[in-house]
This record gives structure tokens, sequence and C-alpha cells, in this order.
């Protein structure tokens, strides 16, 4: 290759050369044809399930919310063999009685026509071809939003077991059902009742008349909920204003602090003597909402704080992050973490916001999960998953859905601390030593992470990492960029290679995606778009970094190579074809100074030119080396000594 020599910083060494679609519903599935038409229908849409075809019903279901059609047909499915996999776990839109439940069974011909239909939980499989429910107790084993599981196991005729791993709620039953409580745009009228408490959450869509998602005066409608009407803050900052309508003429020891700042007309006299809490119609004129001329004093200071509540007072210039822009109206808010209310229209649950989230005060423990909004079937869980316990070997999103003593390690499964997945051996063991971060640097760059793990493939098949390549551990992030000052600039300016390697030690520092491999990564590798870092004259740089250092430069175009080399230079290599020159004062009879100058020496270096060798790109200085894509001996064995610890 033909090159224009630049004298370049010393301390950077540099690689140059030239330039089925679900059907979502929400009803109680009535049974209303005649029992021949129904066996039909399933005859026929069990024929036109094709088992020796790719598609499996079960694994597309799983983990899907689905109607009362697409669970019968999957119970079909699941009892003629159909599957490939033997359970799976669904949530139901729908509620099914016992009876309506065995007329549907033995409408489709399974469990010897519903005859072997048994509603036990403590039953596990007969193996007699039966239907066990392991549901809820009541009239409704099968509700709406139910989390159930369906298996097909036993001996010698298997069964399906229908277990219910996570209750829903049915607001059309005879039941009070809590769950509802969670459910946006769903109110159990039985759950909200007229002086009484359920010992139920509260739930807004039950109290909220007008359904604009704001408690006001005109939500009053006579009923006054007493679990909407306590010292507790709710999910949904839910409280009810007829309780506040019926006490405002006493103190009766209740300031609820969902009402904090919200106009309904009536003033409570608790909150009128509450310093923390704002009850606007508290404003010392009496009326027929303010009998007592009360005045709540704390609607007059703005607490820069965010609780739920902007002050009159509060002005731009304060930043009270529930009114960024200043008090334009009670209900006007910001949204914003720690105001009581779990927003999850403005992406807000357990993981980024656990002060709101499941609800102020209550984690997804409390609610018998876990935090891990990658695996929650449904937004309106608040991020809050399923706890699944899982095996060692099982595979994962969070590490709390592992069983006790194993974490759900970065490709997804879950293994004992300290242990990673050994993709070879399909079992835990293989600890990842060595971690390649590779990060796109001012563009991005298209099939990054392809381009990254070839480029980390040729780095560990010719260095002395190729006897353990399980240990090796290779992070891109496709969908982030590292800024950095201009690549180009470096040939003309060679500080801005010291400004951009440290620019990719902030991006390794600061990004959070990268925070469970903090104190891990043993190498990062910028990647600069394009075929080359930057030209000068007729040649051009492909990379750069600094003897020994930890974040080197590579360009897009040839990034196998130039990778190779630089990590090469960060492990202690020296060029072989400039930037140094024979000397007697170093046992390998080489020494550098760095650039690509010729005839400069300082330090020793632990190889020196030889014959095909990655650390030659370029015999600029008549040193006699050559290139090709491998360590030669003196490299090799220099890398192998200080690469040794990572195979251990």
């Amino acid at each position: 290759m033909d090159i224009e020599p630049a004298v370049l910083m010393i301390i950077m060494l540099v690689a140059i050369g030239l330039a089925i679609g679900l059907i979502y519903t929400a009803g109680q599935g009535s049974l209303g044809s005649p029992l021949e038409k129904i066996k039909q229908v399933f005859r026929n849409a069990s024929q036109s399930i094709n088992p020796g075809s790719s598609y499996d019903i079960c694994a597309d279901y799983n983990n899907k919310r689905i109607s009362q059609k697409d669970f019968e047909t999957l119970l079909q499915s699941m009892y003629r063999g159909n599957c490939r996999i033997n359970s799976t776990t669904i949530q139901l839109s729908f509620s099914l009685k016992k009876e309506d439940f065995n007329k549907l069974l033995d409408g489709m011909e399974i469990g010897d026509n519903g005859s072997k239909v048994f509603y036990r939980y403590d039953m596990d499989s007969l193996g007699i071809g039966a239907v066990i429910v392991k549901g809820n107790a009541g009239t409704y084993p099968l509700k709406m939003y139910d989390k159930v599981e369906l298996s097909f196991r036993g001996s010698p005729d298997k069964d399906i077991v229908i277990q219910l791993k996570e209750e829903g709620c049915d607001p059309y039953d005879q039941n009070c059902e809590s769950m509802c409580s969670y459910m946006e745009e769903i109110c159990d009228p039985l759950c909200y009742q007229n002086g009484q408490a359920e010992n139920a959450p509260c739930d807004i869509d039950c109290v909220d008349a007008d359904r604009d998602g704001n408690i006001t005066g005109i939500d009053q409608d006579g009923i006054c909920d007493l679990d909407c009407y306590n010292k507790n803050y709710d999910p949904q900052r839910a409280y009810d204003p007829d309780c506040v309508a019926k006490n405002k003429d006493i103190f009766d020891g209740i300031c609820d602090p969902d009402s904090n700042g919200v106009m309904d007309g009536i003033c409570d006299p608790d909150c009128a003597m509450n310093k923390t809490i704002c009850d606007p119609d508290c404003n010392g004129l009496e009326y027929d909402g303010n009998p007592k001329a009360l005045l709540s004093a704390t609607c007059y200071i703005c607490d820069r704080t965010c609780n739920g509540f902007c002050s009159m007072s509060c002005k731009k210039e304060d930043n009270d992050t529930d009114c960024l822009g200043g008090f334009h109206g009670f209900n006007n808010l910001t949204e914003c973490c720690g105001n009581g209310k779990c927003s999850t229209d403005d992406g807000e649950d357990c993981k980024n916001c656990n002060k709101d989230c499941p609800a102020q005060g209550i984690t997804c423990e409390d609610l018998g999960k876990v935090c891990c909004p990658a695996a929650a079937v449904d937004i309106r869980e608040y991020g809050c998953a399923e706890k699944k316990n899982l095996s060692e070997g099982s595979s994962c999103t969070c590490s709390g859905q592992c069983a006790s003593g194993l974490l759900c390690e970065s490709d997804g499964h879950c293994c004992p601390k300290g242990e990673n997945w050994d993709s070879k051996n399909n079992a835990c063991g293989a600890k990842y030593s060595f971690y390649l971060l590779f990060l796109q640097v001012n563009g991005n760059i298209p099939d990054f992470e392809q381009k990254a793990q070839k480029a980390a493939d040729m780095w560990t098949s010719i260095s002395p990492l190729s006897e353990c390549p399980e240990r090796v551990k290779v992070i891109a992030l496709s969908g982030k960029v590292c800024s950095a000052p201009s690549q180009q600039s470096y040939c003309s300016n060679p500080s801005v290679g010291l400004q951009t390697l440290q620019a990719l030690g902030a991006c390794e520092k600061n990004w959070p995606e990268l925070s469970q491999y903090r104190n891990l990564i043993t190498r990062v590798i910028g990647v600069s778009p394009g075929p080359y870092i930057c030209t000068f004259g007729s040649g051009a740089v492909f990379g750069y970094t600094d003897l020994g250092g930890k974040y080197m430069m590579s360009c897009e175009g040839d990034i196998q190579a130039t990778a190779t080399h630089e990590m090469g230079h960060t492990f202690g290599l020296c060029d072989e074809g400039y930037g140094g020159k024979y000397c007697s004062g170093c046992a390998s009879g080489w020494c550098t100074r760095g650039g690509i100058s010729c005839g400069v020496g300082i330090d020793c270096c632990p190889n020196k030119p030889e014959d095909n060798s990655i650390m030659c790109s370029k015999d600029l200085c008549g040193t006699g080396c050559s290139e090709a894509m491998a360590f030669a001996p003196t490299s090799y064995s220099h890398l192998k000594t200080v690469l040794n610890k990572y195979c251990q």
C-alpha cells in the first residue's frame, strides 16, 4: 500500500493505509347454539389445523390475552396432540361458570364429553383423559383476566390441567373483585357501596363518574365508598368527594392525601388544618361547601417538590416539577416521578419510577410479583411480572424470575451467581472473563452487532483466547451512539484522539444500559462509520489507541483487522513497521516511541518486527516485517503471558 507520512500524536498508535391475529374480547361467552352445531364447528376448526405444519398454537398463544374462541381452539388443539409444547400460560378475557364450561367441553368432545371434569385445586394429573380445573373457588372457576397455565400430562391417557396462576377480575359475578381496582376502565359495582368498606383498593373507575381521569365535584353521585376515603395514597390519586361532602361540618380526623390540590366544591375541615395538603375549596370564605369559612394556608406555598400538587403561588422560575411552567390550574399538572400516580401513559413503571409504581408505598413483591417490565404481559401491570421461580438453565428476562440462588445472566438464562450460559453445552458453567464492548461513534452503523461479533471472533481466533472462546463476552449496543469529536480532524489534530478515548470512557460509565457490566468490561472499541478514521494526503488512518490503554478506535470498513491490531497495542504490543527502531537495550531488540516516525525509540517492546504479523500494518521504515492476519511468535508469546489469566 502507498502511504504518505505524517507527524501524529506521539502517545497514539495508528493503523494506516489507503484510503393469526388474536381477538381481544371481554364477554361472558354464552352458549346458545345447538349442541350438534357446536360439535361440528369444533370438528371443522380442528381439521383446519395441520399437525404437520410448523405452526404451534400453544407456543403462539403463550403469555397472551385470548378470547373465549381462542381458548376453545387451544383446548381442542392440545387435546388432539397438535401442540409441540406441553404447557402454555394465557390470560383470559372472559369468565365461565362451571355449568357453562361443562357444556363447552361436551360440545368439543373433550374430557369424555364433559363427564370427566374435576374442579379440585389439590388434584393433579389422573392419566384418564380428564380435564382438571385448579381455578377459583365458587361459581366462576375461570374469571376474566385470570392468568392460567394449561398443561397436557399424565399416563396412560393425558389430562388437560388448567391451573390458576394469578387471580383476575370479573365485574359481572357475585363477588367484589379487588383486582378490578387495578384494571383500567373497569368498575366492579359490588366493590362500590355507599357507606361500606370492602377492604379493597379504591377504584377510580367507580368514583370518576364523568370518566375524565380526574376527581372533581362533578363526580359526586351520592355514594360514599369508604375504601376511597382514608389517609393513604392511592395509585390513581382516587378519593371519593361524596365522603368529604358527608363530613364537611365535622373534624373526623381524615384528610385524604389524594384530594391534595383538587377543587371539588367542598372544604374538608381536616385538610384545612393540614400543613402538607392543600384544599383549594378552603378559601377563607363562608359558603355551602365551606360552612366554617376555613382557610388552607398550604395552597399558597410553592413547595418545589414532585408530589402531585402545584400551589397557586408557583411561578415558572420556581421549577416545581408538578408545574414546570408555573401554576395553570390544580388539574393542569406535569407528570413527574413522585407524585403518587403511576402514569403508564408516560412510560412510568416499577423500574424507572418505583416511588409511584405499582403504587406509592407498594412494591411488585407486595403483590406476589417481581419488577420486570420487559416480561410484563400488560401495561396495566405497571412493569410487575409473574415470579416464576425458574430453575437453573431456564430462559428468563429478570433475575427476580429465577429461583433462589440464581440470577438471570446476560444471555437470558437462570444461572448461579458467577456463572454464565454455555450455549455449546446448553448448561450453566461458562464464566465470562473477557468483556469486549463495541460502541458506535458519531453515527449509526448498519448491521453493527454482526460486524462487532466478527471483529471479536477475529481477535479471539488468532490470539491465545482461542483456547477459551466461551469466556469472551461481546457487547454491542446498536441503538446507541457515543458522541465524540469529528474523526476526520484526527489527522490534522492528534489531540482529538485523546478526547475521543475519553468520550468512550464517559459513554461506558454513564450509559444505564451498561450498568450490569460495570467494572467487568475489559476493552472498549469505538467504531466510526465509513472506510477509515481520517485521510492525510494519499494515506488514511484506520484506527488508533494508546499503548496499554483500555479504549481504542477503529473504522467500520476494516474493523476485523484494525480492531485486532489495536487490541494488540492495548496489551503492550508495538507497531513493527514504523514508530520505533532496533535497539540493544531491550530483550526483544525493538523499542518504540509511537506515531509513524522511523529511527526513534524510547520504550522497550515485548515484540519485534517479524514476517506474517498483524502488528506490521505497513513497513514504512524498512524493518523487514510483513503483514498477515496472525500474531507472529514474539507477539503471540507476549499475549500468551498477559491473556492466560482470562482462560483460568
